[in-house]
């Protein structure tokens, strides 16, 4: 069963001594599964508008995938460090992820997920990023 929910992402990112903030607020739906979350969306981030992404969340990881012309996988786990392909018009191109916080704190009525990474480039460069998502539920809103 899924729940209609409002979410509000605000991230952060930090790279080359510049820090660029965004908030965005969309519709969407948290589900809970026998041992996690899943909270998709349509994205309205500059780019990416209309793709369908979801998050995957347990513990102290969670999982975006993202179902677009460029399809993405980025696995945030609490002190590991991991490598995924990061799909652009341009090509495709290598990414470590370390995730430094992993946080949720989800029920039915909603939640936050609170996340800081950093995404190393193949270049060479780095930027550090803290995404917090803020799960509010719509009121009367449950789908079967």
């Amino acid at each position: 069963m899924s729940t209609s929910v409002m979410i509000e992402i605000r991230s952060t990112q930090h790279m080359q001594g510049e820090t660029h903030r965004t908030k965005i607020l969309c519709n969407g739906t948290l589900e809970q599964l026998p041992d996690s979350w899943l909270l998709k969306y349509i994205e309205q981030s500059e780019g990416l508008q209309g793709c369908q992404s979801a998050l995957h969340v347990r513990d102290r990881m969670v999982v975006l995938t993202r179902e677009s012309k460029f399809p993405l996988e980025l696995k945030l786990e609490q002190d590991i460090r991991h490598q995924c392909t990061y799909p652009t018009q341009a090509g495709s191109m290598q990414l470590g992820v370390f995730a430094q916080l992993v946080e949720s704190n989800l029920s039915h009525k909603g939640g936050q997920i609170k996340l800081n990474y950093t995404l190393a480039f193949a270049a060479g460069m780095t930027n550090s990023n803290c995404m917090e998502i803020d799960i509010t539920t719509q009121k009367g809103n449950t789908i079967c």
